[in-house]
Parts: C-alpha cells; structure tokens; sequence
C-alpha cells in the first residue's frame, strides 16, 4: 500500500507532462489517501508485531492512549480522503464527458485546489478525532493495547466516522453511473467539428480522456466494492448488534488500496513508462502521444522536419 501508492503518486509530480494534466494529478491524490492509510496500517501492524515479542498484546489501556499511537490518525485521515476523492474524481469525469469544451479550459489549478480542500478535510477529521478522544473519553483502562482507531473515540464519532466514507462510495458510484451514461451520449458527437468532419486533435483528446474515464471507473467501482461497501457494513452491524469478523473488513479495505496500483499500471501506459524513468532514474520523457506534424499545401500534405533533420 505505501510503497505501490507512494511511486504512483511520487511518479505523477516528478513527471512535468502528467501533473500538467487534471486527470493524473486527482489520481496521485487518491494514490496518496491511500498511501496515508497504508501508512497507518503499516504502523499498527508493526506496534502488533512489537507487543507481541513483548507478551503486551492484552494490556489495557485508556482510550486516550489509543489516540497517541501513531498509526491512529492517519488510518482516520486516510479513511476520509479515500472516500472524499472517489467523489471528486467521479466529478471530475462528469465534467469531462458532458462538458468537455469547459473541461478543457480548466487550468490544472483546479485539480490543486480540489486536492487542497480534500486533504484540509481530511485534516480536520483529524484533529477533530484528536479532540474527541481528549474531551470525550473517560481515562479508564479498559482497551487492549493492541487498539486501533475505533477504540480512541467515543463510539457515535466512529459511527459518524464509518457513515460518512459510506456515503461517500455511495455518491462517487452514483455520479460514475451519470458519467458512464453521458459517455456513451457524447463521445461521437464530441469529436466532430462544426461541419460534422472529425476532427484529428480531438479525438486524440476524447481517446486520452475516455481511457482515463474507463480506468478511473474501474478504480471507483473496486473502492465502492472492497472500500466503502465493508466500512458501511461495519457501522450498521454495530447499530443493531450484529456480530461481524473485523479481520475480515478491514483486509478488504487494504485490498481495495493494493488492487488499484495494479489498475493505474496495466491502463495507463504513460504512467507505467515514467514510473520506470523514475526507478531508473532516467531523464523524464514526454509521455503525451506525438504523432507527426504536417502541413496542408493545397491538395497534397508536406511533412514538417524535425529539428535534428534541420541541424544535419
């Protein structure tokens, strides 16, 4: 989860031809929620290993001594801007699709400003949580030292917690269901011109831009299925006493992180090439697809030479 996520993100913004693109940089956005939860996860899973080279797993503790471990926070902030990003990024592809000439004129500060406000969200359930376990729990030892964030707070902030990435996934499916809809609407007719004629540059945009589409469809549909659906489940099993396998949860929603590293990688062959620029620490390339430049002359078509033809 760290390491998959980190690259995919860490790839986006060394690359100058994809964090010049909206679509890639709200993608390093959702690889780094995840990194952030993986990066929770990896803290608990170690403090596990740690207390139990120590026979501490079943020590009690204070639900304020919960909240001081270090993998509680950003496993909450995580949980939130996962579920916050699958929302902008379905978005996102709506305004793509249905409004693809706006779309196209939106500089890449709109995707930093959407990017800005998830994470200042995340930030604020963050502290919000902090101060939570602070005011609002009791300093009874009453948790196993081997807790994780649920067990730092009052149980109706977990509640408000788990509801709202639900109904996150809820809304980003939602919204991808338009998308899909106006996608098939409009694709045709958004790659002519005035005079019905295809136009070339075009429909080498709407290719890029349904590519994305289609592979952040695929990414918002995982996160709904092993992300959002689990966490939903969670919060009404707890309101009616239903008994549920956490274990069991929670692997899926680290799941749903490691599976779209693998989707990113396999449909986006510009990514794929300059996360292996950035392995190799080779140059990094243009990863727009260039396609030969020519001239109208009348009737025919003269071909413009490159500039090393030029030099020689």
């Amino acid at each position: 989860m760290c390491i998959g996520n980190g690259l995919i993100a860490a790839t986006v913004l060394s690359n100058k031809s994809l964090r010049n693109r909206k679509e890639m940089l709200l993608m390093a956005g959702l690889a780094a929620a995840d990194f952030i939860y993986g990066g929770g996860t990896f803290l608990a899973g170690l403090l596990r290993l740690i207390l139990a080279m120590q026979n501490k797993l079943n020590n009690l503790v204070t639900s304020w001594d919960c909240m001081l471990f270090p993998s509680t926070s950003p496993m909450c902030i995580g949980q939130e801007t996962v579920g916050l990003m699958a929302v902008f990024i379905s978005i996102d592809r709506y305004l793509a699709v249905a409004h693809f000439a706006t779309y196209r004129s939106l500089g890449v500060k709109y995707a930093y400003r959407i990017l800005f406000f998830v994470f200042t969200y995340g930030i604020i359930i963050g502290a919000c949580q902090f101060l939570a376990s602070y005011y609002l729990t009791e300093r009874i030892a009453d948790k196993k030292q081997v807790c994780l964030g649920p067990t730092a707070v009052p149980g109706w902030f977990q509640g408000v917690d788990s509801n709202l990435t639900a109904v996150f996934g809820y809304l980003s499916v939602v919204i991808y269901i338009g998308v899909y809809l106006v996608f098939r609407k409009h694709m045709r007719r958004s790659i002519t011109d005035e005079f019905g004629n295809d136009d070339p540059r075009r429909t080498r945009q709407m290719e890029m831009q349904r590519r994305v589409t289609v592979t952040l469809g695929i990414v918002t549909f995982f996160t709904f299925i092993f992300y959002c659906a689990p966490i939903a489940y969670t919060s009404i099993a707890s309101y009616l006493n239903i008994p549920f396998n956490s274990s069991l949860i929670w692997t899926l929603t680290r799941i749903n992180s490691i599976v779209n590293i693998f989707i990113y990688l396999v449909r986006q062959q510009e990514l794929r090439r300059a996360m292996i620029s950035l392995l190799l620490c080779r140059p990094a390339v243009s990863t727009g697809t260039v396609l030969p430049q020519q001239v109208q002359v009348h009737s025919g078509t003269r071909r413009i030479p490159s500039n090393s033809e030029v030099q020689k």
